[in-house]
């Protein structure tokens, strides 16, 4: 039986979501991604607050609307780019 929706997901089909899609944070290797630099240098970026991040208890995000802010970014030029 072919296509029931008995199979794991209901059997339908979603399109990949993009990077950060429908959150209001990006985790931070999204963030460098964006941006053009490594993990790393990512994490080191926002461990010398030059990233503004959000901690949830040991693990830390970047808010989408100061990251927006800061790099000149808009929803449109972010999913464009990715």
């Amino acid at each position: 039986m072919e296509g029931t929706g008995n199979e794991p997901g209901g059997g339908r089909h979603r399109p990949p979501r993009r990077l950060g899609e429908g959150r209001l944070c990006y985790t931070i290797p999204e963030a460098a991604k964006l941006i053009g630099v490594s993990r790393n240098q990512g994490y080191e970026l926002a461990n010398r607050g030059e990233l503004p991040i959000v901690k949830f208890g040991k693990r830390k995000f970047v808010p989408k609307a100061p990251f927006h802010k800061i790099f000149g970014l808009n929803e449109e030029s972010e999913n464009a780019s990715i």
